[in-house]
């Protein structure tokens, strides 16, 4: 593409499958067009799913500017002897009878997407890598902003500091939590 102006013109994003894999770089300059992960997934449900889920949402923003996740699949809705059953962040394989699993990794998905909407930019100061295991990125519209943190791998905790700036919200955070046993359930609320 960067050798083909006409290329560039004509694309309005540009894809790449399993950006959490692939430790994707950010485009060259020249290209100036959107990166997403045009098909990510952890192809299981369960607390395993969850974890490369979380992984998958905030490093390919930090390592390559990747601002969207298609995710394959979002619901198992296919018989279990066909190629990777229970792959979906909901599981219903008999649709018909109206049954249907939310699974664990699907509160992955919402860490990020139940508070902040799109349209909502990252604030590349307040994405990194965590010292002990982990990442950290923070999206933004007006005042409102969110921070998502996964510490996979972490073994121990770890004390972050934030300084709220440049207009953001100093009022009181709300925090919620995952881990392998409850997901997505929220904590005391931070006051300042």
């Amino acid at each position: 593409m960067e050798n083909d102006p006409a290329l560039v013109a004509a694309v309005d994003v540009v894809g790449i499958h399993y950006p959490a894999i692939n430790e994707s770089s950010p485009l060259p300059p020249s290209i100036n067009k959107p990166f997403w992960g045009s098909e990510d997934g952890p192809w299981r449900g369960d607390w395993t799913g969850v974890q490369f889920l979380a992984q998958a949402y905030n490093r390919p923003y930090i390592q390559g500017k990747i601002t969207s996740h298609l995710i394959w699949s979002p619901v198992t809705s296919y018989y279990d002897l066909f190629f990777l059953p229970g792959s979906g962040l909901m599981y219903a394989n008999t649709p018909w009878s109206g049954n249907y699993n939310v699974e664990p990794a699907i509160w992955a998905t919402a860490h990020t997407t139940q508070f902040a909407q799109p349209g909502w930019q990252y604030i590349d100061s307040a994405c990194g890598f965590l010292s002990g295991s982990g990442s950290c990125v923070t999206l933004k519209s007006g005042s409102d902003y969110s921070v998502i943190i996964e510490t996979i791998g972490a073994g121990s905790s770890q004390p972050l500091t934030f300084n709220v700036t440049n207009g953001l919200s100093t009022g009181t955070v709300h925090v919620w939590r995952s881990d392998s046993t409850n997901q997505f359930i929220q904590q005391s609320d931070i006051v300042r």
